[in-house]
């Protein structure tokens, strides 16, 4: 398996790492109910939400080809 962006990649690892430890956090809470949601209901979606942003970023990492920029595309004055 070759990885595709190097950012992406270790963005998404980011992402799955920070959201499975928001999930895993708000486990030691009460969840309630839809109608009245204890403290872990919203911690734990956002972590459930960050990882699975995590893992799109990490499947467009290793499955999307990203162009690099060359010199003289960057534009006048760059270096």
């Amino acid at each position: 398996m070759k990885i595709k962006s190097q950012k992406d990649f270790w963005s998404g690892l980011m992402f799955i790492g920070v959201g499975v430890g928001f999930a895993w956090g708000a486990l030691g809470y009460s969840f309630g109910s839809s109608a009245r949601p204890g403290p872990a209901y919203f911690p734990f979606g956002l972590g459930v939400l960050m990882a699975i942003l995590g893992g799109s970023l990490l499947f467009a990492a290793l499955t999307i080809e990203t162009r690099t920029a060359s010199p003289s595309a960057r534009g006048p004055g760059s270096r």
